[in-house]
């Protein structure tokens, strides 16, 4: 952990340094969607991994505000993205997968279990389309794997939110 400024500046530096180096020399990159809903800082659109205020800081609704990514955005994100690492590694391929773990909660107004599945349509769809619309794509079916109809029950933990060891197995 870093005790100072200097300290996390420095380790950020050498996480950005070895991810371009990542990035630089990978010959396969597979990139899981999970999530559509988010929180974005209203100053300059960055986006948060959780709710500020859940883990750490503190929410200010003038400061953040909550998003619903739709298929569009979140496809042509990937898209730029992978447009971006290749004018580095022109070669890479990536391997694009939809994360089968539901969502724990929403701020929505929908029930959970609704924005969960609405999330994960979403996802699918804007997989596709980045298939579709970036070439050395393919699409790899870790979520239908985990959740389709065939899928045995044990695939999920007890909690029916996390994927088994079973079911992480079957996948890789």
């Amino acid at each position: 952990p870093a005790y100072t400024d200097h300290e996390f500046d420095l380790l950020r530096r050498q996480h950005l340094d070895a991810t371009a180096e990542a990035f630089h020399s990978a010959s396969v990159f597979v990139f899981t969607l999970g999530l559509t809903e988010a929180w974005r800082s209203r100053a300059d659109g960055s986006v948060f991994p959780a709710c500020p205020g859940t883990i750490s800081g503190t929410y200010d609704e003038s400061a953040h505000e909550f998003v619903n990514f739709t298929a569009d955005e979140i496809a042509e994100d990937v898209i730029s993205f992978i447009t971006l690492v290749r004018e580095k590694n022109p070669g890479l391929k990536f391997v694009i997968t939809v994360s089968p773990v539901p969502l724990v909660a929403t701020a929505t107004d929908s029930h959970v279990l609704v924005a969960s599945t609405y999330s994960k349509a979403v996802l699918r769809v804007a997989a596709e389309r980045i298939c579709k619309e970036a070439s050395n794509v393919v699409y790899f079916p870790a979520f239908e794997i985990i959740t389709g109809p065939q899928a045995p029950y044990e695939f999920f933990e007890r909690d029916r939110r996390n994927v088994s060891k079973a079911g992480v197995s079957v996948v890789m």
